[in-house]
């Protein structure tokens, strides 16, 4: 009867033994928290210092106004109607043929033979057009040409205007062409008076450069 309630008693202090050490391990092991309200740690980083430094990872992730500013579209001076209308440059010019300005040889024809009135009248038609025409015999507008017809690359002048003596014979050039010409008779008879010769030769010139 002692045996059995000595062993009822170890069991019974068994079971308390067990219980009493089941309780202290739970009053021991730590709560775990919620995951509704766990907190993340932030990352850490070492300074050169060696101190530890949190990097805030609650930074803004928005982009930065630089970054912003460079995605804009870059206005520039004209619009892009502008620009389609734009027309270019020279696109409407139109170039224009300019007629040369006409010109006029003034011819002094002669033999091998040349008397004194032949001279004179080479001469003082060569200085009516001297004085006459300075300008245009430097631009080449005027020129002045003694040729003897007997000579035989000049034979045909004879024939191209009609020659029957001595003559000043004026011809009109126009775009590379003669266009118009005329023999000054009149020299024959003006010799003996050299300046109403060369107002006689100038105003002649003047004509026939002028168009009429």
């Amino acid at each position: 009867m002692k045996s059995k309630n000595i062993v009822t008693a170890i069991l019974l202090a068994f079971v308390v033994v067990s219980v009493a050490v089941l309780i202290v391990r739970e009053s021991r092991s730590p709560v775990e928290p919620n995951s509704s309200t766990q907190s993340v740690a932030a990352p850490e980083t070492v300074s050169a210092s060696g101190a530890v430094v949190l990097k805030d990872e609650t930074k803004s992730t928005l982009p930065s106004a630089s970054a912003q500013a460079a995605k804009l579209p870059v206005e520039t001076g004209s619009s892009p109607a502008e620009t389609n209308n734009a027309k270019p440059a020279n696109s409407s010019r139109v170039t224009e043929n300019v007629p040369a300005l006409p010109k006029v040889v003034v011819y002094y024809f002669h033999g091998n033979t040349r008397c004194v009135t032949c001279k004179k009248i080479e001469n003082f038609a060569k200085s009516a057009i001297d004085n006459g025409f300075a300008a245009e015999l430097k631009t080449g507008q005027i020129q002045f040409r003694a040729v003897n017809v007997e000579e035989p690359n000049n034979e045909h002048y004879v024939q191209d205007y009609q020659l029957v003596t001595r003559s000043v014979v004026l011809s009109r050039i126009q775009n590379d062409k003669q266009d118009a010409w005329k023999n000054l008779d009149q020299v024959w008879t003006l010799v003996r008076d050299p300046e109403a010769f060369q107002r006689y030769v100038v105003n002649e010139t003047k004509q026939l450069l002028g168009g009429s």
